[in-house]
């Protein structure tokens, strides 16, 4: 009897009657199979080595198999060396073998220990088993027996101390004894004592937490390899625990055949050789994947990836990891697996590419899982799941995972994501950043000092250089410009670096001629294959990433390595619709680190290496892809560092005096045509040339117009206005002046704001063009002058008095630029006209001595010469009258000039006040209000609407009245919004 046979006791007493007291019948017998195992190993095992070691072989053949209770049956049976078991009269007579049990419990109950499944009751099989195993009479089973976990040991007294679990169910902590009476106890392990200064191990298979008092049994030993055991806990269901036992250290032999070594902390590592002699460090890299394998950031993410171009240092970072962490006291990992997928390496003395045969190497996934199982397990399999479920701390490294095949790329990717980052660490080395799974890390290229100090340290640790020849080095790289040379030529990559220091040991000296040859052997070396030669099959997978990766090496220079991204899609004729493809194409080369992309829209190809492939691969296309994208660059080629529309307007333009007009007219429209990428700006000027090509130099001006036609909405704007009225006027004048009204009618709506400038300069072209138009009609249609002077009244209202206006309002000299000017000038010129026409002299004579004073002088001369015609020349021969005679003609003009002209005023709601001039009570209710101001003077129109809260009826000549002005019906203009005072 023993504290645990106890607690199971206590177990049984409980549910005795019930269904759940036959499983601690079981777990009884069971625990005593298991005490008895642990008493004779610890007893007899290294005997046994020393008498019969075939014997021990086999049991340690068997021990590291999965272990039944048949087997552990057996096992007690085999460590049984001096017949203990056969002593007992009652085994004698009725020839009992302990592998009987293993029958009865496989028949009726299955492995392991379930407190939930539904048995038939046979408890009294178990319990006459149990008391079989007590008639043994071996001490540890059948006497009262105390458990002792042995937990320190206190060297000034020379004492072992540690807790008690004694047979009567007590725990005590004040357990001692002196080293005198035993001096082989195991800190951490349990002991069985039957009597005073007797004491038995029985430590792997029974354990005891102390923290807890948790009871535990062996169940199977997890990974052999670690010595790690599983147990089924007693006293609750729990088979999680696991505990590692260095003694297994001694028969669980590293096969040399599965290429791996055990660590003095016991850390299993495969066997793999160091791309270096003695690893030299530079930069933070390995800081920063220690921080993710065990410091702050391990539980992140179970994988991280390591990339850069090739000759960064990548495959002896990892490696150099994998050799400290496998030596770490604190074992952070129980398995370390560096393997490799890498098929070729760069010669580090003649810098020329050598093959790696496929026998040192990772090809496929199902080799890297057979590999795998072969140094966990020592099984040939490819049982992915085993893997997955593992719980030892697994530290896995995967060397230029670029290699591998795109399809086993994808099953290594979904097998990772399936490993538990609780145990599990995967590294990843890659030049592909595209291909990273997880965290990740750059290892960039040395800078110009780092490339010098990583130098020296090969000449320290490789060539045994003295401090006197490492201080004679470092004057030499300090002289003139050698340590950016070295830098150029060893392009900062450590590969490149120790190739440099091996050809330079052979010279000794570091003068120009040897960084000269070092030149020339690069040029002979095949580094830049070796380097970046498969970035291009490696982006195979897309075509347009292959085309934009070729046409980066036609459009390139190679002095700035920059340029634009519109011009690539500009080559490759790619519209907005085409962006999203672009842009993943593009991540590819940016991920892949040949490109680098700025906010500003320009790219940088990451060094001349790079830019030579691209170069290459774009030679190596047919003759249609090279023939069409060359077509396409030589039309920006000479504006190559503008932005790809200006560099194509500018191309354009030269074409006009250059090319056939249909090249032309057609390259104009393309740019016409081209979405966001091209701007606003640069398609207007686009659209302006073309017109003018098209009006000016070619003469067809229906084209021309019929080209703002197709484009005015989209660029209606006050400058396109000017040129298409303009064009439009040479065929169609009514035409050019509708395109002005309907734009000053409709601007606002377009959210088209217009400066004051322009208001005015936009009023004179409409009283420019509506004047020319009607005075013209004026002298040829005699018969239609009615008419044409009732469409003068029109101007006159609608446009011309506002016009005065605001020239009133404007330093017409210092406000206006010469084009307006010019074009009010010539408005006001034919508005003098045009009103004289319609009886006005006196305000024509008005308009043009008005303008003498406004006008800049270079102008006067005009209306100087209006002024005279208008004031005339009197007739040398007049017919005598009476001094104060008026003739009938006289009376009516006299009548005519005293009446107000009918104008218009700046529509607003209210504002304006007036006398009640005329109304005329006829179906249509219509008057004029009396409106005069400090600049304007004249009538307003009026009807009945126009009226709130009063009569029309009621209203009377002279009455005073508030008004606004506006839109009174779709025609008519007037007051609005009016009422008495």
């Amino acid at each position: 009897m023993d504290y645990i046979l106890r607690a199971i006791d206590k177990k049984i007493k409980k549910f005795e009657g019930k269904a759940e007291v036959k499983i601690y019948y079981q777990v009884r017998v069971e625990y005593a199979f298991y005490l008895l195992f642990s008493y004779f190993w610890n007893k007899n095992f290294e005997e046994i080595g020393i008498t019969d070691f075939p014997k021990q072989d086999s049991i340690i053949q068997e021990i590291r198999k999965p272990l039944s209770i048949g087997a552990i049956a057996s096992l007690i049976q085999k460590l049984d060396i001096k017949n203990e078991l056969t002593k007992s009269q009652t085994t004698k007579n009725t020839g009992l073998e302990l592998s009987d049990y293993a029958k009865l419990r496989n028949d009726l109950i299955g492995h392991g220990y379930s407190f939930e499944d539904d048995f038939q009751n046979f408890s009294d099989s178990f319990n006459r088993w149990y008391r079989t195993l007590l008639d043994l009479r071996i001490d540890v089973l059948s006497r009262k027996t105390d458990l002792i976990v042995c937990q320190n040991y206190d060297t000034i007294i020379q004492e072992y101390t540690g807790t008690i679990y004694d047979y009567e169910g007590d725990v005590r902590g004040n357990w001692k004894c002196s080293k005198e009476i035993k001096d082989d106890f195991e800190i951490g392990n349990i002991y069985a004592s039957c009597e005073p200064n007797c004491y038995f191990r029985l430590s792997p298979f029974i354990h005891i937490e102390v923290e807890d008092d948790g009871l535990y049994v062996f169940r199977n030993i997890e990974q052999i390899l670690l010595g790690k055991i599983r147990y089924n806990r007693i006293d609750k269901s729990d088979n999680n625990f696991t505990k590692t036992w260095d003694e297994f250290d001694d028969f669980c032999i590293i096969d040399d055949n599965y290429n791996r070594k055990k660590r003095p902390n016991g850390c299993i590592i495969n066997i793999f050789y160091p791309n270096y002699k003695k690893y030299i460090e530079v930069g933070s890299i390995k800081e920063k994947v220690y921080e993710f394998l065990i410091g702050k950031e391990r539980g992140s993410s179970v994988c991280m990836t390591l990339w850069r171009h090739g000759g960064n240092g990548k495959t002896a970072t990892a490696q150099k990891i994998c050799e400290e962490l496998s030596l770490n006291e604190k074992k952070p990992f129980e398995f370390i697996v560096f393997f490799s997928a890498k098929d070729r390496e760069l010669n580090k003395f003649t810098g020329k590419i050598d093959m790696i045969n496929s026998e040192n190497r990772i090809t496929s996934f199902e080799e890297l899982i057979k590999k795998l199982n072969l140094l966990l397990y020592s099984e040939d399999s490819f049982d992915i799941k085993k893997i997955i479920e593992e719980k030892s701390r697994l530290l896995l490294v995967i060397d230029d995972y670029e290699t591998f095949e795109d399809v086993d790329k994808e099953k290594i990717t979904a097998f990772i994501k399936q490993l538990n980052i609780n145990y599990h660490k995967i590294i990843i080395t890659t030049r592909n950043s595209f291909f990273k799974i997880g965290d990740e890390i750059q290892t960039n290229e040395l800078d110009t000092t780092n490339t010098i100090t990583f130098l020296l340290e090969i000449l320290q640790n490789e060539h045994n250089y003295t401090p006197l020849q490492l201080k004679d080095i470092e004057s030499e790289i300090k002289k003139g410009n050698t340590r950016n040379e070295i830098h150029k030529i060893t392009l900062g990559k450590p590969i490149e670096i120790i190739r440099f220091v091996n050809c330079f040991v052979q010279k000794g000296k570091l003068s120009e001629i040897f960084l000269n040859d070092m030149r020339r052997a690069n040029l002979r070396s095949e580094r830049i294959e070796f380097l970046y030669g498969r970035n291009y099959k490696q982006i195979e997978g897309d075509k347009l990433a292959q085309d934009i990766f070729c046409v980066i090496g036609l459009l390139t220079p190679q002095d700035t390595l920059t340029s634009l991204l519109k011009h690539v899609k500009f080559i490759l004729n790619k519209k907005e619709e085409d962006e999203a493809l672009i842009n993943s194409s593009l991540d590819k080369l940016v991920k892949l680190r040949l490109i680098e992309v700025d906010e500003d829209g320009s790219y940088k190809v990451d060094s001349k290496d790079i830019l030579e492939i691209m170069k290459k691969e774009y030679d190596k296309r047919n003759e249609a892809f090279r023939s069409g994208t060359k077509a396409f660059y030589d039309r920006i080629k000479t504006n190559i560092t503008a932005d790809t529309d200006r560099a194509l307007l500018s191309h354009t333009k030269t074409l006009r005096h250059q090319s056939n007009a249909e090249t032309t007219i057609q390259q104009y429209r393309e740019i016409l045509k081209q979405g966001k990428e091209f701007s606003y700006d640069v398609k207007l000027e686009a659209l302006l040339d073309l017109a003018d090509f098209l009006f000016n130099h070619r003469g067809e001006k229906e084209f021309a117009v019929r080209l703002f036609e197709d484009y005015f909405d989209k660029f209606y704007e006050f400058e396109v206005l000017k040129r298409y009225s303009s064009y439009a006027w040479s065929i169609n004048k009514e035409k050019s002046i509708k395109i002005l009204e309907d734009f000053s009618s409709k601007h606002l709506s377009r959210n088209v704001t217009l400066t004051k400038n322009k208001k005015l300069h936009l009023l004179g072209l409409i009283v420019m063009r509506e004047c020319l138009y009607w005075n013209d009609k004026f002298e040829r249609e005699y018969n239609n002058k009615e008419k044409i002077k009732d469409q003068i009244q029109r101007i006159s209202k609608n446009y011309g008095h506002f016009l005065i206006a605001q020239i009133e309002q404007v330093d017409i000299s210092k406000d206006l630029s010469s084009e307006e000017v010019n074009d009010i000038t010539v408005a006001l010129e034919n508005y003098v006209d045009a009103i004289y026409r319609i009886g006005k002299k006196n305000i024509a004579i008005n308009l043009c001595e008005n303008a003498l004073l406004k006008f800049p002088e270079r102008c006067h001369s005009r209306f100087k010469k209006k002024l005279d015609k208008l004031r005339g020349y009197r007739s040398s021969f007049r017919q005598s009258r009476p001094e104060n005679y008026i003739s009938e003609l006289g009376e009516k003009l006299k009548s005519a000039l005293d009446q107000l002209d009918i104008i218009n005023l700046e529509p607003k709601e209210n504002g304006y006040s007036g006398i009640i001039l005329k109304k005329h009570i006829d179906s249509t209710k219509y008057g004029y209000i009396k409106y005069d101001s400090n600049q304007i003077k004249g009538r307003i129109y009026f009807r009945e609407v126009s009226l709130i809260n009063s009569s029309f009826n009621e209203l009377k000549e002279g009455d005073k009245v508030l008004f606004g002005f506006g839109r009174i019906n779709n025609v008519k203009y007037g007051a609005i919004n009016m009422k008495t005072i």
